[in-house]
């Protein structure tokens, strides 16, 4: 970056009022002097460019590491929280309906306060969740990131802003209990103890944190920026990168409330960047939601994809969630009609599977719990997912927060989605007594409608005969009739949902 930019300012002198220092090509400089600038806190200014309020070009640091905390000295334009989160949200380069998308679900998440602690787990967790502890569902910051997640952010700001964890994120107190709840009287709170910068500050890290960290470099996540419509961008942002449970109903009030919230913000800012003015000296105006989080930070280490299949279709905007990669992997890995001996030998693996390697389970991965964990863990739809044997995979599933047990709730095909795992072991208490009665030990998964695919349910099983007995991944035998399984055998239904 050094040998790129052109003038050298001092950090102090910030968008509002720029002076320059010296003017000189930084391929005339030498390392030694740009190291002295670097110990001084003198950052590199680029003439060539525009970005709001810097009319005539933009500040940036030579590193991380070459200032004191990420945008130290940098002012976000704008007096009111809306203000700022949008000019911050523009400088990190997302489109107005994306940057609408976001500041909705950030209103509906936290009330846009950087410094907010989840209402109804604070009590409970606070401090001792901050940075440790990711099995636990507590958020924090603009968007309640929770799990591994608030860890990794809390860190974060540690990192690369050193003290504005302990300033603001270890004080609820003070920025995150009534009167101090939304981001326009956290914005009054700083000001008023003397740390309207370091506000500034939190905000950005925050949004460098959720932009840069984060979306852009997950496929899931970054999904969000593909959206050309406010409506597309609060939706998919909300499912996507929040694992909102019911957000995937068009119908669902906390839905509406977050793309009406957008829409407005959209009607507001758009075409503007970065062009409020730094003086501080405004108020904002109150914005605290009627509802709190139903759910947000994704699963508990942050990566790979929500729950299920997609459910709802607004009028420019469908979404089926990553079912289609699932599919295909599936398709890919099982024989598409279930495996009998007349057909073929049946611990023939597919090639794809075959050159998969399976890393998990008997006959290499000719077994239900080795061929489930495989599809589980290798299409993303649960990264941190264990191979073990069906009696140990029904108790983890059972005592998981990332899994529901939804037995209870399916009533025929149309109540399961993909990806649901189907599970009985007869020796487990975890299973149900219809279950424990018969002397069944297996796992399959509910992979819906697959063009090719003769079943809703994928499975493979290891026989007591030996690996030459063994059936490779396939279509069940089954034509996928769920309440045969679960009201004959005793079979179980467990669900991602965060």
């Amino acid at each position: 970056m050094r040998h790129k930019l052109i003038k050298v300012l001092s950090i102090a002198l910030c968008c509002a009022g720029l002076v320059a220092l010296a003017s000189a090509n930084t391929s005339a400089l030498s390392d030694a002097k740009l190291d002295m600038y670097a110990a001084n806190n003198i950052m590199f200014y680029d003439p060539g460019s525009s970005d709001g309020n810097c009319k005539n070009g933009t500040i940036q640091a030579t590193s991380l590491k070459e200032v004191t905390g990420l945008y130290a000295g940098v002012k976000l334009g704008g007096t009111t929280i809306e203000e700022k989160i949008w000019n911050g949200l523009k400088k990190q380069g997302v489109t107005d309906a994306v940057a609408a998308g976001i500041m909705g679900n950030m209103y509906h998440e936290s009330a846009m306060n950087p410094a907010r602690h989840e209402k109804s787990k604070m009590n409970k967790y606070w401090p001792m969740a901050l940075n440790e502890h990711t099995d636990i569902s507590y958020g924090i910051g603009l968007i309640q990131w929770s799990f591994g997640r608030r860890k990794r952010l809390y860190n974060y700001i540690a990192e690369k802003a050193p003290g504005l964890e302990n300033t603001f994120m270890n004080h609820p107190e003070a920025y995150s209990k009534a009167p101090v709840v939304s981001g326009a009287s956290f914005l009054s709170a700083a000001r008023a103890n003397g740390l309207a910068s370091e506000a500034d500050r939190l905000i950005l890290v925050e949004l460098d944190f959720l932009i840069n960290v984060e979306m852009k470099n997950s496929k899931w996540y970054s999904k969000v920026f593909d959206e050309t419509s406010v409506k597309g961008a609060a939706q998919r942002f909300s499912i996507n990168v929040e694992g909102c449970k019911n957000c995937r109903d068009v119908n669902n009030q906390s839905v509406k409330n977050r793309v009406a919230k957008a829409q407005e913000f959209y009607e507001k800012f758009q075409g503007t960047g970065d062009t409020g003015d730094d003086d501080d000296d405004g108020d904002g105006v109150q914005c605290i939601p009627g509802e709190e989080d139903d759910g947000s930070g994704g699963n508990p280490d942050g990566g790979g994809n929500p729950y299920g299949e997609g459910g709802y279709q607004g009028d420019d905007y469908t979404y089926t969630g990553d079912v289609a990669s699932l599919q295909h992997l599936v398709s890919e890995w099982a024989w598409g009609t279930h495996c009998k001996k007349a057909k073929r030998t049946c611990s023939e693996q597919t090639a794809a599977y075959r050159a998969h390697t399976p890393k998990y389970g008997g006959c290499n991965g000719n077994d239900c719990g080795g061929f489930v964990a495989s599809a589980i863990i290798t299409s993303g739809w649960d990264p941190n997912f264990k191979y073990q044997v069906v009696k140990n995979m029904i108790a983890t599933l059972y005592k998981s927060s990332t899994w529901k047990e939804m037995t209870s709730q399916i009533h025929g095909d149309d109540d399961m989605q993909p990806g649901d795992i189907i599970i009985c072991s007869y020796s487990s208490p975890y299973s149900s007594p219809k279950c424990r009665s018969g002397k069944t030990g297996h796992v399959m998964l509910w992979v819906g409608s697959i063009s090719g695919f003769n079943s809703k349910i994928a499975s493979a099983s290891l026989n007591n005969g030996g690996c030459g007995n063994t059936r490779a991944p396939s279509a069940s035998e089954s034509a996928g009739n769920i309440m045969h399984h679960i009201k004959d055998v005793g079979y179980s239904v467990y669900r991602k949902v965060k």
